[in-house]
């Protein structure tokens, strides 16, 4: 959908055509990003705290974690956009 289209659907008063979900995939892109940020600041909060303790979340928890809240996020998602569509 090109900006063109994007817009006539974000005004259409008759509402024929749904914007949420094309929005969808941006959601998703931002709550991954943020969650990146955030696994990124465990792993130095975890290094400022102990060598050991930063190396375990560098390579084991924040990559574990991370997934876990990718996974939740995408079903989220996947259940927002299902209730919408309906």
């Amino acid at each position: 959908m090109n900006a063109k289209e994007f817009f006539a659907a974000l005004f259409d008063l008759a509402f024929e055509r749904f914007v949420t979900i094309q929005l969808t995939g941006l959601v998703y892109a931002l709550a991954l990003a943020v969650g990146g940020i955030y696994a990124l600041f465990a792993v130095v909060g975890a290094f400022a705290a102990s060598a050991g303790l930063g190396v375990l979340t560098l390579l084991v928890l924040a990559p574990l974690g991370f997934l876990l809240y990718a996974a939740a996020v995408r079903v989220v998602v996947w259940l927002l956009l299902l209730n919408l569509s309906k």
